[in-house]
């Protein structure tokens, strides 16, 4: 039996980031519902991670877990059971296992705001009951920010990129040389990664210092050219400059580009379109992509590079 079932989650347009993060967080390939495991991972490392179960009881059929319930005298106050859908259950039978089970647990049973929830579903054909943890979606209280531009990353993405860049060692040092507002930086900081910020703009680099400052981070982010710095790191994330919201030139992109590679061993990449001639150009290894498709004409693409 796992350990482990992850409630995960996406709005289409992030289904292929999602899947990309996964893969990085648990080391496999997953879908975008669920994953089952022993990893004990913090149900809060990313927004797609909606809970976590701890499995408690497994089995073919729900008289089996009533009856475990009862043999372990489960007592809990201010209590729920939720069910989620995977495999086709009819709606009335939800209902009646959620009650049936929840007259074997003994304590108060809470309509609202319950301090314990349970989870209950039927998965591949197996019952799974155990204790549901909700991420806080903490990410949330960081989207506004004393400074925000309608161009930055978004703090789901920027979440996703430190994931992804981490690999679950979270004593990488990473940088992020053209790191605008400081979305990337703040997410990173509140997993405790060793992250750098440069920035070029002087205008820009005090409103990202500002903005680290709100959240009790360290506004250390200096005025640095990244094609000038001699320092090495493990993984960049580079949120490549493009011409629609700067004057940057495709011989300047290359040359940013050029300098990630010098600079990391690793370099994580956000374009506003397939650029994969010019990273084999540069002699960059593509190791995975995935693209971000927020409307006919928008997109984002996320490419991990080597």
């Amino acid at each position: 039996m796992k350990k482990y079932l992850y409630i995960i989650s996406a709005k289409k347009s992030y289904e292929e980031l999602c899947l990309m993060e996964m893969r990085h967080i648990f080391d496999t390939q997953t879908n975008h519902k669920y994953h089952l495991t022993n990893q004990n991972i913090d149900v809060s490392r990313s927004p797609f991670i909606k809970g976590k179960v701890s499995i408690l009881y497994t089995a073919k059929d729900i008289s089996t877990i009533e009856q475990q319930i009862k043999q372990d005298d489960l007592h809990y106050d201010d209590y729920k059971i939720q069910f989620i859908k995977y495999d086709e259950v009819p709606y009335q039978y939800r209902l009646d296992i959620m009650r049936t089970l929840g007259f074997q647990i003994i304590g108060d049973y809470a309509l609202n705001d319950p301090k314990n929830e349970f989870l209950i579903t039927k998965l591949n054909d197996e019952w799974i009951f155990g204790k549901l943890n909700r991420n806080p979606n903490n990410h949330l209280t960081r989207i506004e920010k004393p400074h925000n531009y309608s161009n930055a990353l978004d703090t789901v993405l920027a979440r996703a990129l430190i994931n992804i860049a981490i690999n679950n060692d979270f004593t990488k040092k990473l940088i992020d040389p053209c790191c605008g507002i400081g979305t990337v930086l703040i997410e990173g900081r509140t997993l405790g990664i060793n992250i750098t910020g440069y920035e070029i703009n002087p205008l820009v680099k005090i409103r990202c210092n500002e903005n680290l400052a709100h959240f009790h981070f360290s506004p250390d982010v200096q005025k640095i050219d990244m094609l000038d710095t001699t320092a090495h790191y493990d993984v960049a994330i580079l949120d490549l400059p493009y011409g629609q919201f700067s004057f940057v030139t495709k011989e300047e992109q290359l040359a940013l580009l050029q300098k990630t590679k010098e600079i990391s061993s690793r370099a994580i990449i956000v374009t506003m379109e397939d650029m994969s001639e010019a990273f084999h150009s540069i002699g960059y290894t593509i190791i995975e992509q995935c693209q971000i498709k927020k409307s006919n004409a928008f997109s984002r693409y996320v490419s991990i590079l080597h």
